[in-house]
């Protein structure tokens, strides 16, 4: 039987679900505090996590790479239990794990402290290829975050942005990974964005 085409309302209702996943588990990270360390890692313990159907969710190598230096800014490795549970959330999604082949997450702080915490999704070409695809995330990302995307330029680059009451957002893609940078204010979680997409310059 062929595959069902890229624009069924199952398939918009995966992408809607992976940016509601995106936001809900970030909210878990926003707050918490680890020790700096000079270069983003895994943490030890990071081992693949099994999901529902059979898959596995893991730190991505292409995800990690994405999290290169950043003038100014420190990254700091999420405490165990948050890491496991952000990757334990996206493994117990079935949409989630059809179509991100990884991730990479990181506190970012400056001066010691917490700035902002980022997370890559290393995307399937299959679904990030798709006309819409990158809409209904977003609408999957506002609808859990209670507030509407708007689209800005930062850093010339076109980002979408999430000023939710107790959560903000500023997103984008660059190829298959979809980058998000969280923070509960928005100026210092912009200007985490920005320091990125300028390091990727």
């Amino acid at each position: 039987m062929p595959a069902a085409p890229a624009h069924t309302p199952t398939n918009q209702r995966a992408r809607t679900a992976i940016g509601l996943a995106s936001v809900c588990l970030l909210a878990a990270c926003a707050n918490t505090s680890a020790t700096p360390v000079s270069t983003p890692t895994p943490s030890p313990t990071a081992t693949p996590v099994p999901s529902p159907s059979g898959g596995r969710f893991s730190i991505s190598p292409a995800a990690l790479a994405y999290l290169v230096p950043l003038e100014g800014y420190e990254y700091v490795v999420l405490p165990t239990a948050v890491e496991q549970q952000l990757a334990s959330g996206f493994a117990s999604n079935s949409a989630v794990v059809k179509v991100i082949k990884g991730y990479a997450a990181s506190s970012v702080t400056k001066a010691g402290e917490a700035r902002a915490v980022v997370l890559v999704l290393d995307a399937d070409e299959s679904f990030t290829a798709v006309p819409g695809t990158l809409i209904q995330f977003w609408t999957g990302v506002a609808g859990s975050a209670g507030a509407p995307v708007q689209p800005r330029t930062l850093a010339g680059r076109e980002v979408q942005t999430v000023d939710g009451t107790s959560s903000k957002l500023v997103g984008w893609h660059d190829a298959n990974l979809i980058v998000l940078v969280f923070g509960s204010e928005m100026a210092p979680t912009s200007a985490v964005a920005e320091a990125l997409i300028k390091a990727h310059a």
